[in-house]
């Protein structure tokens, strides 16, 4: 059986709905902090870049790009996402070593609900999926985007919480608060050599075990 997802009064504003309208409405950095801080008393926390590479060569997970409050609302709320896919499109990538998630995160949509700031990607098992198919050599997105393509995979079904496996934030560098960059960052920034900031979580090592 599956857990029961935690529930709000009417009363009550969900977390991701107002972490959305501070993104909407404010350019403050500080909503970065508090992303962060619901990530961590939930159990996602920063992810070591070889922890992030082990995740990219791991085949068997499935990433795409989605709505920041579907995705904290699994976080938090323990809420999950269905995937209904009725145009049959592109809809998820295959890791592929780690360009179908940096696919997800170019080609996926920001939504308005955060005010174009902040994109997000998940990577998850597709346990609970029902259909995932490769794109059609016959598309046009095999004819106009190609390497798109090869990494693009066509889905339907539910994602579980248990089965998201990390959580991708990027975030424009105007946005993002200048006392949680690396030095090499804040460097390429001098430079400008990034335009954004991209942080990754996973669920502690004793719940996300990759074998």
């Amino acid at each position: 059986m599956f857990e029961q997802p935690n529930t709000l009064s009417s009363s009550q504003e969900k977390e991701s709905s107002r972490l959305s309208k501070l993104f909407r409405e404010t350019n403050t950095p500080s909503v970065f902090t508090e992303i962060e801080q619901d990530m961590q008393a939930n159990g996602f926390f920063p992810t070591e870049s070889q922890d992030v590479e082990r995740i990219f060569r791991e085949h068997r997970f499935i990433c795409r790009s989605e709505s920041f409050e579907k995705v904290m609302d699994a976080v938090i709320l323990n809420q999950s996402i269905s995937i209904s896919n009725e145009n049959d499109s592109a809809n998820m990538c295959m890791m592929a070593s780690g360009r179908g998630l940096h696919t997800a995160m170019v080609e996926g949509f920001s939504g308005k609900e955060v005010g174009a700031k902040v994109k997000v990607t998940i990577v998850f098992k597709r346990d609970h999926l029902t259909s995932v198919q490769p794109i059609e050599k016959n598309s046009e997105l095999w004819n106009t985007k190609r390497k798109t393509a090869e990494v693009s995979l066509r889905g339907t079904g539910d994602i579980l919480p248990e089965d998201i496996v990390m959580v991708s934030f990027r975030f424009p560098v105007k946005y993002f608060p200048k006392t949680s960059l690396s030095e090499e960052e804040e460097n390429n920034i001098d430079e400008n050599k990034i335009a954004f900031i991209v942080r990754h979580y996973t669920k502690e090592k004793t719940d996300h075990r990759l074998h």
